[in-house]
């Protein structure tokens, strides 16, 4: 029968494991796109639309004032030609002018407002372009960090392993599948400690003949209240 000194330190190694399993899945969990790096991108993405969106209102108030400007240069020929002699046509004509001209003033206040609209715009790109930049640069310099943990990671469980088996082959089938059928059941946790007559993970007292029988080491005794394998050190 294998001593519960071995079963405890084989415990203690597959426990390294599980925790360093763990921290390697977390790791890998975290390469890739992070989610800081999906934001500024997207922040990017409607920053450039709303300018987008701006040029284009911008454009079309500037097509707008050449075809009032095309329509009006000839108006103001024909009235100060001195082509149009008939009054209620000068009149008409005047009044015709006189509405170009007013609608021309509204369209070029509105278009400076949609240039100011755009500029702001504009700046509102370039800011997001540079938290972009930024948060890529963090990005990259943690993802490569990651990638470092994750290989020293790898290689240290690929030595626990190796260490895993070498101390699980100097145990007798027997002791082992006991072990490794509570390992299953007790979350990681088949060996308890006992310590001043107290079973060190239930914390119920142990009778003296429980300790005596786990201290001899002649067999595997195990906890009468959580079942685990007794190891008196």
């Amino acid at each position: 029968m294998a001593s519960t000194a071995r079963l405890y330190d084989l415990q203690a190694l597959d426990l390294e494991i599980a925790a360093k399993s763990q921290t390697l899945q977390d790791v890998e969990g975290r390469l890739g796109e992070s989610a800081a790096l999906r934001e500024a991108r997207e922040a990017l993405a409607a920053a450039q639309g709303v300018l987008k969106e701006a040029e284009s209102h911008r454009r079309d108030l500037e097509m707008e004032l050449e075809d009032m400007s095309a329509r009006l240069a000839p108006l103001e020929k024909k009235l100060y030609g001195g082509s149009v002699r008939i009054p209620k046509e000068l009149v008409d004509l005047q009044s015709e002018v006189s509405h170009l001209k007013s609608l021309t003033g509204q369209r070029e206040d509105t278009l400076l407002e949609s240039m100011e609209a755009a500029d702001a715009a504009r700046q509102r790109v370039k800011a997001a372009e540079a938290a972009l930049a930024e948060a890529e640069a963090a990005w990259r310099q943690e993802q490569a960090e990651l990638q470092r943990q994750q290989r020293a990671l790898g290689a240290e469980l690929e030595a626990l392993q190796a260490q895993r088996q070498e101390r699980a082959a100097a145990l007798d089938p027997r002791s082992l599948r006991l072990y490794e059928d509570l390992r299953a059941v007790k979350q990681g946790r088949a060996v308890a400690m006992v310590a001043r007559g107290v079973c060190q993970v239930c914390r119920v007292s142990l009778s003296m003949t429980e300790v005596q029988r786990a201290r001899s080491g002649t067999e595997t005794v195990t906890c009468s209240s959580c079942g685990r394998i007794l190891h008196v050190a």
